[in-house]
Order: C-alpha cells, then structure tokens, then sequence
C-alpha cells in the first residue's frame, strides 16, 4: 500500500534522501496512473496533518480540548425571539419544523442534502438547527462530534449571518471562539477560549494558528476558504483541510458557482463526503442540478407550498431594448406617477449607474431622498447609506449596481433591474416586498444599450446564461409573470437546461486525476481575473488620515517581516473601510505610495467625488462592477 511504505529511521531519510524523494515521484505517477481521486484527497489529508501539527507545534501552540454544545440553541433562540405569530412567520414555522422533523429519519449512510426554500423563508436559522440535530445524531450513532462548517459566496453576507449565528448563541451564553469563528480574508486575530469560567484571549499568534485551522464548533467561511483548501497546493490553504473531516459543511447560494465546474463539484463532494465523513448541505432558493436525484436528498418535501406562499411580487419583462437616455426619461415619468413608492434601480456597470444617478438627482423632486450605491464608493459610506435607507421612513430612490443582490437587507416596492441571469433576477427581487407586508410589488425587467446600441448586460454576463435566459423568457406566453409561477416554471426549467447546455471545464479534474498539484489552483478560478484591479485608498477624512499614516509608519518602522506583516494584520480591516478596486488601466496618475495607489484629501476634487466614489474620465472605463 502506497501510504504505508515509507517506514524507515530518520538517519537512513536524511542519507537516502534523493532515493527517497525519487521513490516518491515513482509512486506518485504509478497512483495518478489509477484516475483514482480518493489518492489525491489522502495525500491532502497526510499533508494537512502534517504542517498544522508542525507550525502549532513550532509556535508552542496548545490543544485545547472540545467544548460541548446543546443541539437545541436555535429552539431556545426562536421561544424568545419570535412571539408574533403572524401568517408570515406561521409559514416560517413549518418551513422550520419539516426541516428538523425530519433530522430523526435521516439515513446518515446519505451525506448530501439539500433545502430549497424561498428568500425569507427563515433558511438561516433553520439548516443551524439542523445541523446541531444532525451533529448530535452521528455522535450519538459514530462516537464523533462533527465541526459545523458554514460557507458563503461572498464577504458581503457573511456579516449579516455571522450576527443572526452569534445571537443563537450568545443567548445560550456561548461566546468564545472555541464555539464559534468567522474566517475569511479580512478576520482579525482574536480568539478566546473559555477557561475555568473565565474567557481568555490568547496571544495573536497562537490565535491565528488556530483561526486559519479551523479549530472551532462552528465556522462561518467564504467559498474561497472552504474551496481552495480542496483545490490547492498552498500550506496556508491545507493546514485545516484534516478539520474539514468529520464535518457537516452547509454551503448558501451555491449557485453562485460557476456552472462549467458543478461537475467537479458533484465528484469531489460525492468523493469525499463517502471518504471522509462529511455531511454536505446545498441551501438556496434556487437549486442548481448539480448532483443527480439519487445522490442528493432533499430535506424540505413539499417545496411547492412555501414557494407558493412567499408570491410577493410580479415580474414585468420588457422584450425590446431601450437605450438609456431613453430610460432616462422614462424614470422621470415613473417616479411621478408612482407617489409614496419606494424605487430602486438596479444597473450593470458602473457607467451606467452614474448615467441614471446623475440624470435622475438634476430632476429630482423634493422630498424623495436619492442614494447611490456602487462598489465604485467606499465600503465606509456604502455602509452607511445602506443604514440610512433601512432605518428612513422617508420615500426612497436608490440607483446602484448588483451588489445589490448580496444579500443586502432593504426593502423597496418597485425595481427596474437591467437583464441579467436568472439567479441574478432573483437575487434582486429579494429586495422587493420582502416581508410581504404591502401589496405586490413590481420588478421591472429592461433590457438598456448604451449609444451604439450594445446591451450593457452583455459587458458583465455570460453570453450562454444570458441567451438561456432570454430564450425562457421569450417562450413564456405574458410578459407579466408572478413570483409563483417564475419559481415554478422558469427557474426550474432554467436550470435544467443549464445542466445539459453548460461546458465543463476539465481542467481541474484531470491535474486531480494525474496528481498535478502546480496546476490545480491556478486552473481553478472562483473570480473573474478578466478585468485586473488594483485597490486604492480614499483619504476622505481625518480618520483616514489617521489610518494612513498607520500604515507609513509601518511600512517605514524598521521591523523584521513577520512583525510588519503582524501590524499590518492589525489594521488591515481599517484600511479597507477607505478601498475600492479600480481596473488597472483606468488608474491613471493616480500616485503609487508605500505599494498602495492613494488618493490623497487635496487630491479628492478631482479624483473622488463623495457621492458617486471614483472619477473616470474616459467613459470607457467603467463598464466593470
């Protein structure tokens, strides 16, 4: 047996060490040979062990042992938390109920899952619970107490469902990091371990071996984090690949994955899940078919009902283009004639975000409040206007891009998106209505061009999804179609037409195959890496001077470079509350200062403007979000 061979004395490694290295290429191109990926998993695996136990060993760092947790958190949570049982939360309840009744049936011979529900349906708080159900089932039948691995697309959600996670627990009175962590590009190293009934912080150090490992109850993580530690060859990415084992791991919005690797996805997952004992579940309010029927069980049976329930809105879909001057004026009419209605328009490039921004805030009537939101602004006032809109009573105009769609909680009455792809329709119809509380709300769906007659989805989207999309559309027999019927006979249809029509990309599976570990990461891309950006620093006010000149007096403090690299850890999440990313091309003079682009204050007039973020000057340049 390949893995079993290598047993020989530390003196005889070190003076046959060539041979041994030799021996091991051979081995290696025997077993890649077999096509086998459960060869390429154990190898991670042996590694994964391998340099956590060194670099915790090496930084002195101890194992502390397991803490426990009650399986009914979410239940306790839900008694105090919920006491209006209105139709809307009633529906919420069952949706909740079916979902962990069914944990004591559950065959854990089957390790993949699935729960589709609608946006509001309570999907959060629902699959935590049964997870921790789930969790107490297999220690209770294997003698082990699985991690809860919780994994998002993206950033810009994880916030919102770290606070709803933190509060089940912290009414439970857990609240060490021991039982529960977020872990992504930007988390800080802090942790805490309860320690005879007194919580204690440990050294950063110490905290950041034991972040990047994983070595907590309940982890909240990016698709980043979760899926390059199962395609890379970096140590930093397989150092917590062996917590990955023995773990039930619940992914939100799969989708959101590119479909040419939903192949790779269903045989690495239906791989390891067998290999290792991990329990997979698939949470979304539109499931992509990435696995077949037989490989997946769903966990909510009578989908129908809740789908029926959450018809909220309308979907309007204007077949013919318009240009966006045109739309322009279209607006004008539209805010007019729609009084006390809340009104968001969702846009697909920047330059055209600004186009409708700057034409809509010369007409504007008074009392309506305008915002804009684009990742064209920093992430401090985005911030910022989005606290804004939530908390006014006042009506509302909100002009912005997709970011829109990630998960950000506001609530408007009409939306006209420009075309997009399916999931990104119901992405932002998500905003629309969501509480059900008003009468149907609009979505409106334009297809804009620019002058030359180009549709600005055409910039941003797939032309395959796009095509998809449009075909669906088009085949339906009324151009106004109810939330109901769009999730039963589009959405549906949708992906399974995905399913057949997409182009797998290979690439990965066979470097796993043939146990080509250099290429696996960089043949694997989550991000679009077609429009290169570079961050850049806004010194809008004095507190971003302040942390500006943090950052000097690091990059200057003669330091060794772990220390330098510690600081800046320490201020890193300070730093990127005054960033944006612009494409490299459309940088322009914008001056290069301590390996950072900066964007000075007596520099702002001219290429920061407050309101709509970053100066292009050449039209041209801001057809990327």
């Amino acid at each position: 047996d390949f893995y079993l061979n290598y047993n020989i004395s530390i003196d005889e490694f070190i003076n046959s060490f060539e041979n041994v290295i030799k021996e091991i290429k051979k081995d290696l191109r025997n077993i890649s040979k077999e096509k086998d990926t459960k060869h390429y998993m154990m190898l991670l695996l042996l590694f994964s062990v391998l340099i956590d136990g060194d670099k915790l060993d090496a930084s002195g760092t101890d194992e502390y042992s397991r803490p426990s947790i009650n399986s009914d958190i979410v239940d306790t949570y839900k008694k105090d938390k919920f006491t209006n049982f209105n139709d809307l939360n009633k529906i919420r309840e069952d949706a909740y109920q079916e979902l962990i009744g069914g944990c004591d049936d559950v065959d854990l011979n089957n390790k993949i899952f699935s729960i589709t529900l609608p946006t509001g349906s309570g999907k959060t708080l629902g699959a935590l619970s049964f997870a921790m159900k789930l969790r107490e089932k297999i220690n209770n039948s294997y003698g082990f107490t699985p991690r809860i691995i919780y994994s998002l697309p993206f950033l810009s959600i994880i916030d919102q469902n770290e606070q709803v996670i933190k509060d089940v627990l912290l009414k439970s009175n857990y609240n060490t990091s021991d039982i529960f962590l977020k872990h992504n590009s930007m988390s800080e190293y802090n942790y805490t371990i309860s320690d005879d009934e007194e919580i204690r912080e440990l050294s950063p150090d110490h905290a950041k071996m034991l972040i990047e490992s994983w070595y907590s109850e309940i982890i909240i993580t990016t698709f980043y984090q979760l899926f390059y530690t199962l395609f890379s060859n970096k140590n930093r990415s397989l150092k917590k690949f062996h917590n990955i084992t023995n773990s039930i791991i619940i992914l939100d919005e799969i989708q959101s994955i590119p479909a040419k690797y939903w192949e790779l996805i269903r045989i690495i997952f239906n791989k390891i899940s067998a290999e290792f004992n991990i329990w997979i579940i698939f949470m979304t309010a539109t499931q992509p078919a990435i696995f077949k029927l037989n490989e997946i069980v769903p966990l909510i049976i009578n989908e129908e009902k809740y789908f029926d329930y959450f018809n909220r809105i309308n979907y309007v879909f204007r077949k013919e283009p318009i240009m966006l001057n045109e739309f322009n004026e279209e607006l004008i009419n539209v805010i007019e004639d729609n009084p006390n209605k809340d009104i968001m328009i969702v846009l697909n490039t920047i330059q055209s975000s600004l186009d409708v921004y700057n034409y809509i805030n010369e007409y504007l009537q008074e009392g309506i409040e305008l915002y804009y939101l684009s990742t064209n602004i920093i992430p401090k006032h985005r911030l910022s206007r989005i606290k804004k809109i939530k908390n006014s009573n006042n009506r509302k105009l909100i002009i912005t891009t997709q970011l829109i769609e990630a998960g950000v909680d506001i609530d408007v009455d009409i939306i006209y998106r420009d075309f997009t792809v399916i999931d990104s329709i119901v992405q932002t119809a998500g905003r629309c209505n969501r509480n059900a509380k008003k009468n149907k709300g609009i979505v409106n769906i334009v297809k804009l061009t620019n002058d030359n007659g180009k549709k600005y989805c055409d910039y941003i989207y797939d032309s395959t999804l796009l095509r998809l999309t449009e075909e669906l559309i088009n085949d339906y027999s009324s151009n106004i179609i109810s939330e109901k019927e769009f999730n039963k006979n589009i959405i549906k249809k949708y992906y399974e037409e995905l399913s057949t029509r997409k182009s797998n990309d290979n690439s990965v599976f066979n470097d796993i195959e043939n146990m080509n570990f250099a290429n696996i990461m960089r043949n694997f891309n989550l991000i679009d890496h077609n429009f290169e950006k570079q961050d850049v620093f806004i010194e809008v006010d004095e507190t971003a001077s302040q942390i500006w000149q943090k950052y000097e007096r690091i990059c200057s403090d003669k330091m060794n470079s772990y220390e330098r690299r510690s600081e800046f850890k320490n201020i890193r999440n300070q730093l990127r509350n005054y960033m944006i990313s612009v494409p490299c091309k459309k940088l322009g003079t914008t001056p290069l200062e301590k390996n950072m682009f900066y964007i000075s204050q007596e520099d702002l007039e001219r290429k920061y403007d407050i309101e709509t973020g970053f100066i292009f000057h050449d039209e041209e340049t801001a057809y990327i979000i």
